[in-house]
């Protein structure tokens, strides 16, 4: 049983890391396409089933580890998001909130009173 143990899984990355890691290599500005993909992991000598290659897609999609640009499914292009970049302006403002101002009782309005209007009459 310890050999079995010992003779495990190579350390290699799993095939999530590896489709975010080619998407976001991409240079395109369209984005990358399945089957670039696909082709893009045969190239680099990994060889996986196309039904866990799919699955993996399209669960980065659905957790936002990559965005599709267009169309729906495997059939779109894919992209890996841009890093959200904070100014030091917005940190700034996040740590200190600003202090609430006191909310006074102030006089209600007085009813306008209206103009004197004049009532023109056709005879």
């Amino acid at each position: 049983m310890a050999e079995a143990e010992e003779t495990s899984t190579p350390d290699r990355p799993s095939l999530p890391e590896l489709v975010v890691k080619v998407v976001s290599a991409c240079t395109d500005r369209k984005g990358l396409s399945f089957y670039a993909l696909k082709m893009a992991l045969a190239s680099e000598g990994y060889d996986f089933k196309l039904h866990l290659l799919k699955r993996s897609v399209l669960a980065l999609v659905r957790n936002g580890e990559l965005i599709q640009v267009n169309k729906c499914g495997l059939s779109g292009r894919l992209k890996a998001p841009k890093p959200e970049k904070v100014s030091k302006k917005k940190a700034a403002e996040v740590k200190e909130p600003k202090a609430k101002k006191s909310s006074e009782k102030k006089e209600p309005k007085k009813p306008r009173k209206p103009k004197n209007s004049v009532v023109v009459t056709l005879e």
